[in-house]
């Protein structure tokens, strides 16, 4: 009887939780913070157990590019937050001006008086507009250059796995060479005469001016360094405007 009455009350459970987040806390540096619970119980006719874990886990990780983004934002929102008290301030200088008494004898001199501060802050708030105008012209072109180059990472990413699919597991990159022409018509060029065989995969600019470069080739079997060179020098070398750095 006992042990019929204990198995029909008997019950085991088990449960896995987790959990992430990650928190801001200083700029540039980021929190992050894990939690994992488990948890097991057992319960019977005549007494129940639990037995419950919890694993925390925390990391914190500083980005020299993110602090400069956050520094950025932070100052943008101090001159948004000065620029509204400007413009409520020059509103109540403007009612008070609405409530001067014309046939007051200090009229006038008050009347100055109000128009200097109006026009003192109405400089400042032209000067804070230019620094708003700044700071987000600046963030936009910081934004736009991340963007790009996610987008050069992805295409990158995109063109090797349609290689390795293909069977082109072998990659090699070119020694670095200048060419005056342009990045595209590095491209045109070396696409248009390599063997059949060989893709190019990129052309990489490696200055901010646009006149170094390095070419990736990939193929099913093995390139040696003196091949990735001479498809380059092949194609560039009779323009006076190429040659290897």
């Amino acid at each position: 009887m006992q042990a019929i009455v204990e198995s029909f009350s008997s019950s085991t459970g088990t449960s896995v939780e987790k959990k992430s987040d990650a928190k801001p806390i200083a700029p540039g540096m980021t929190l992050f913070i894990g939690v994992e619970n488990n948890s097991f119980s057992n319960k019977k006719f005549f007494f129940s157990e639990s037995i419950v874990q919890t694993i925390f886990v925390f990391k914190v990780c500083y980005s020299i590019q993110e602090g400069k983004r956050q520094s950025a934002l932070s100052d943008l929102q101090v001159y948004e937050d000065q620029k509204q008290r400007y413009r409520k301030t020059i509103e109540k200088l403007g009612k008070k001006e609405m409530e001067l008494d014309i046939e007051a004898e200090d009229y006038l001199e008050s009347l100055l008086k109000l128009e200097n501060m109006v026009d003192l802050l109405t400089r400042r708030l032209k000067e804070i507009t230019a620094k708003i105008s700044e700071l987000t012209a600046l963030q936009l072109a910081q934004d736009n250059a991340a963007c790009d180059g996610i987008l050069k990472h992805m295409h990158a990413a995109r063109f090797e796995l349609a290689c390795i699919c293909k069977g082109n597991s072998h990659r090699r990159t070119s020694r670095p060479f200048t060419y005056t022409e342009g990045k595209e018509r590095v491209y045109e060029l070396i696409r248009g005469k390599i063997p059949t065989y060989v893709h190019l995969i990129s052309v990489k600019a490696t200055d901010y001016v646009g006149n170094h470069f390095q070419a990736v080739f990939s193929s099913n079997d093995p390139i040696s360094l003196a091949q990735a060179n001479r498809w380059v020098s092949d194609e560039l070398s009779g323009s006076g405007n190429f040659h290897f750095d």
